[in-house]
């Protein structure tokens, strides 16, 4: 028996092989496909996904001391934390590593699997990761799903499992594919080729932004509306952390409105400052706040489509994977320098999760470095194109730096 789970920046989910051979994604005990990769760390015990976000929406009733208090306990976006020699504070001064929050949220969806599907346990697990984790970074996922009490951990970068996703399916695609996979934090790009054998191949290696994703979008409209905020009153949402999370997630609800409609309401009273903020955001000025991020990924495709046409491989498919390709300005800038327009057939939040639970095809993978096997190819997952290991390492210097810098604890 074997689970497959994609551990995601804002929302994880699991999936089985059924009988039949297709993947079915699994709902956890509260009835949710999508689970909050949120934990909060109490003194009498640690609540994972859609309990641990529930807490968020008590905090503005609480007084200061008890928000300093709560806040400090809630971990979100700890995929982006999970780095080498990285740790969390507490309030109580005790320290956490972002490994057992990882572990945490595994060890929810492992018993929540066990528990309402498989009636026993479960020691095999299918982990997806980023094409741009490093092999630093693996090593941690591993261990947190180790910790979480899986003896068996094998790895699939995610853009791959997203394509396998869409033809496990049933999705008519051609022989050239491209992955466009935005999710919650960060950004994979991917090229499979259709062989002789019928199987799909990886020519390729693929390419991302680790800090690119759905989490950057809503705190631009923070940044945003913060300094309206400041601008109109003197101060901004919190004087007491760096983000006042419960209006976050308010951002985060204007820009999944903003996907289906013209405009957004962001109305909030702040019980930190004793301010209220009400404001419309309009779908054409958040286009306009996401452009540097959005144009990145932009920049990525141009990128891999010169590496493709140096190597003569055709693109006759584009997928989009991710909950954050729903933004509409993202599909319409990928039509102008694509040669077949972008589809989305599945669901883009469980593609990946959908192809995790499937065997990785045999992998042929042309790159100047030393001969490596197909799996040690796939299970590497080199980061964009040359790009080296030193600027990589100094590139999560600065992860850790902002992250760090980001805690939402009390100054």
């Amino acid at each position: 028996m074997k689970l497959g789970i994609d551990f995601g920046t804002s929302f994880s989910t699991m999936c089985v092989l059924k009988e039949d051979g297709k993947p079915h994604v699994l709902r956890d005990a509260d009835g949710n496909e999508k689970i909050p990769s949120v934990v909060y760390w109490g003194d009498d015990g640690v609540k994972v996904g859609q309990a641990a976000s529930d807490i968020l929406g008590d905090v503005p009733s609480m007084d200061d001391d008890e928000k300093v208090e709560t806040l400090g306990r809630l971990v979100k976006s700890v995929k982006r934390e999970l780095l080498p020699r990285h740790t969390i504070a507490l309030p109580d001064g005790s320290v956490i590593t972002p490994v057992e929050v990882v572990a945490e949220i595994l060890k929810y969806l492992k018993r929540n699997a066990e528990d309402l599907y498989f009636h026993a346990k479960v020691s095999d697990v299918s982990l997806t990761h980023p094409a741009t984790f490093t092999e630093a970074q693996k090593k941690l996922l591993t261990n947190a799903a180790k910790q979480a009490g899986f003896s068996n951990v094998r790895l699939m970068a995610e853009p791959i499992a997203a394509a396998m996703g869409y033809v496990a399916s049933g999705a008519k695609i051609g022989k050239g594919v491209l992955v466009f996979d935005l999710g919650g934090g960060t950004f994979d790009l991917a090229y499979l080729q259709k062989g002789t054998d019928g199987e799909y191949h990886f020519p390729v290696p693929p390419l991302g932004d680790a800090r690119c994703g759905g989490d950057d979008f809503d705190q631009i409209i923070y940044d945003w509306a913060d300094k309206r905020m400041k601008e109109n009153c003197g101060s901004g949402f919190s004087e007491t952390f760096d983000v006042d999370l419960p209006f976050l997630v308010l951002c985060r609800q204007a820009k999944e409105r903003l996907s289906r409609s013209d405009s957004a309401k962001l109305r909030y009273y702040s019980s930190s400052t004793s301010q209220s903020y009400s404001e419309m955001l309009a779908k054409d000025r958040f286009e306009d706040m996401i452009s540097a991020k959005v144009d990145a990924t932009i920049s990525l495709v141009e990128r891999m489509m010169g590496v493709l046409e140096e190597k003569n491989l055709p693109v006759d498919t584009v997928l989009l994977v991710g909950g954050s390709t729903r933004i509409p300005v993202i599909a319409e800038k990928l039509k102008k320098i694509l040669p077949v327009e972008p589809i989305r057939t599945i669901d883009t939040d469980t593609a990946v999760v959908m192809g995790s639970v499937y065997e990785i095809p045999a992998v042929e993978v042309n790159t100047s470095r030393p001969a490596a096997s197909s799996v040690e190819v796939l299970d590497q997952v080199n980061v964009a194109l040359g790009r080296d290991e030193k600027s990589r390492d100094s590139d999560l210097l600065r992860q850790v730096q902002v992250a760090l810098l980001r805690r939402q604890l009390n100054k």
